[in-house]
């Protein structure tokens, strides 16, 4: 029992035998805290995160729905939107265009068996919301066994022997005489089931019908299997598979292990949801928060701006609730009339612009309302009786311009009239006389930017003048460091900054905070996950230890330490989108330009004329220097 004792007391010996030995090196860094001067309080409400539906971040994430394409929506194209079917792709009614599937495609469903056929079909539908549910047809027989379809989820189901799954879906028989049908969780190639089985005899109507499932194995790639050993015909619609373990237990809830990474933040406050999401690209294409509450079954669903379908079963409710769980501010941004401005924007009318405005008022109200309201009374049938006491609204993501600072000013009287107590935030700098909103930056920016604008909003950088800042969206955004150590180091530097200006800088939001591996990610997530586990990245536990210390006051500090020889380097650069202008007779050092280097999008350099391709974000580097 000495032993180990004795051997430490030696090792500390030689340790500082071995220390006494070191040459003493000469102090070339210093920072003084004056204990006794000034002082200010810490923005304990600093860090927050961006919730938004990217790289599959809530359907097939955060959303604890099993099913991929539950509605089979997925495949109706947005109003007034043509499929190419060449190219896979939508075109807008402004030419933008976007990745697309066939509209026979059924992504997250497949025939067990050859005897099966399967289609879409836009005829019977189970409400007028629905655009289309799935037609089954089963040629059963002793020699071709039994058929049916299979939902294969986001990657596969994932399952553990005990636990229980909640599955609910609408049915209706092709014929007068009801015919079985079997329905479990079954292994990926429909082999013994890993599930209780489910029989039921659809009859000649719509039905819902609703079975518990208990686990009998563990495994990763399950499916939901719709089965029948007799010929038969049947239509389906809004199959649904949700855990029965919850986050906190919420019905229509969401997936535990990936809320308690989010929790472990402790964010102040929630801005949801999104993001380019909110801003969609065409008409219908972005989410209105009466289309996101109720019953899932008449949900909007819509092909979103990353090019995939959004079921909005995680709706303006769900954030709510998430919000108020965490004990987080909640922050809702609202689509404010112009769509994407980097894919050709869509303009409301001006004149029709009542609608959307009043479309916010009655969000606020749904919120805020007592129960025995209008809208608080459809607040308390959702399940929440009590208000949730929104206080925050942003108008837009990333719009900018005349065209945006009118309608801003539109909500932003209408919002302050009605409730005064509601901080309505701009997204972009507007310039004028006494302008108070907050305004949203965000920065997607690589290491030498963070680190060199570590002091953006201090005394003498920022005019104070200036409205308040919201930093709605951060992260690295050098793609080749994203996800490692140096880029969280990177943001650190930013952040540490960021700290120091409590007075300008009011709310700052992580982004992205989720992606799904499985799928490709539109930006580097602070977490990445699959159908069964979760791992933070360097930067995901940065933000962690910056939120877990936030202390009391601010000290003023002085650091003194040697300066490097200041080096000017870089590349004279043209960064834009689409191909609206054409540049001639460009020239460097009085020579026309005839190379440059493309590091987005393309360019056709001839001779001094660049021209930019069309519909894509165009970023040229041109000449080079380096000088001391």
């Amino acid at each position: 029992m000495n032993i180990p004792f004795k051997v430490l007391n030696i090792s500390a010996i030689l340790v500082l035998l071995l220390s006494g030995c070191q040459p003493e090196m000469p102090v070339t860094s210093s920072i003084v805290i004056d204990m006794d001067g000034f002082s200010v309080p810490v923005n304990k409400k600093l860090y927050g995160v961006t919730i938004e539906e990217i790289n599959h971040a809530i359907d097939g994430g955060l959303y604890a729905e099993m099913i991929q394409n539950r509605s089979f929506e997925e495949g109706v194209p947005p109003l007034n939107c043509p499929y190419d079917a060449k190219r896979n792709v939508l075109s807008t009614p402004n030419g933008w265009t976007i990745p697309f599937i066939r509209s026979d495609s059924l992504p997250g469903w497949r025939k067990i068996s050859s005897n099966t056929s399967m289609w879409p079909d836009g005829q019977e539908l189970i409400n007028d919301k629905n655009k289309r549910s799935l037609l089954v047809s089963v040629a059963a027989s002793s020699e071709s066994g039994r058929g049916g379809v299979a939902a294969t989820g986001y990657n596969g189901l994932s399952v553990r022997k005990g636990e229980k799954y909640e599955l609910s879906l609408f049915l209706k028989g092709g014929s007068m005489i009801p015919k079985k049908v079997s329905i479990f969780i079954g292994d990926s190639v429909i082999g013994a089931p890993l599930s209780d089985i489910f029989n039921v005899s659809p009859i000649y109507e719509w039905r819902k019908y609703k079975h518990t499932f208990t686990a009998s194995e563990n495994t990763d790639n399950a499916v939901l299997a719709i089965t029948a050993d007799t010929s038969i015909v049947f239509w389906m619609d809004m199959v649904s598979l949700f855990p029965q373990k919850t986050w906190k237990d919420r019905p229509n809830g969401l997936r535990p292990d990936l809320m308690e990474m989010i929790s472990a933040l402790n964010p102040q406050f929630i801005r949801f949801p999104g993001g380019s999401f909110v801003e969609g690209y065409t008409a219908g294409t972005y989410p209105v928060w009466h289309e996101t509450i109720g019953d899932i079954s008449t949900r909007r669903n819509f092909w979103n701006i990353w090019a995939y379908g959004s079921t909005n079963g995680m709706g303006y409710h769900e954030y709510l609730q998430m919000c108020e769980d965490l004990n987080a501010e909640p922050l809702y941004v609202i689509n404010s009339g112009v769509t994407s401005q980097s894919r050709r924007p869509r303009y409301e009318d001006i004149t029709a612009m009542n609608k959307l405005v009043q479309d916010a008022l009655d969000a606020i109200a749904y919120a805020n309302q007592p129960a025995d309201s209008t809208f608080g009374a459809m607040r308390a049938k959702n399940g929440h009786p009590a208000p949730f006491d929104l206080k925050y609204i942003e108008v837009g993501s990333e719009n900018y311009g005349q065209e945006y600072s009118k309608r801003f000013d539109l909500f932003k009287k209408a919002i302050n009239e009605a409730y005064p107590e509601i901080t309505v935030i701009k997204s972009s700098f507007i310039s004028g006389k006494n302008r108070t909103e907050w305004t949203d930056y965000h920065f997607y920016s690589g290491e030498d930017f963070l680190i060199a604008n570590h002091n953006r909003y201090e005394t003498g950088q920022y005019l104070r003048r200036f409205p308040a800042v919201f930093i709605g969206e951060f992260s690295m955004g050098d793609a080749s460091l994203q996800g490692t150590l140096r880029a969280a180091i990177g943001e650190a530097c930013f952040l540490l900054g960021v700290e120091n200006s409590p007075e300008v800088v009011k709310h700052l939001a992580y982004a992205p905070v989720l992606g799904n591996v499985n799928y490709d990610f539109q930006r580097y997530p602070a977490v990445s996950f699959n159908n069964n586990s979760a791992i933070g990245s360097p930067s995901y536990y940065m933000l962690k230890m910056f939120s877990d210390n936030r202390g009391d006051d601010l000290l003023k500090t002085e650091i003194n330490t040697y300066n490097k020889p200041q080096v000017t380097f870089g590349y004279t650069g043209i960064d834009l989108f689409d191909n609206s202008y054409d540049f001639d007779d460009v020239r460097i050092d009085g020579k026309p330009v005839t190379e440059a280097m493309v590091r987005t999008g393309g360019w056709k350099v001839n001779n001094g004329t660049l021209t930019p391709d069309a519909n894509r974000w165009n970023y040229v580097l041109m000449g080079g220097f380096c000088s001391p």
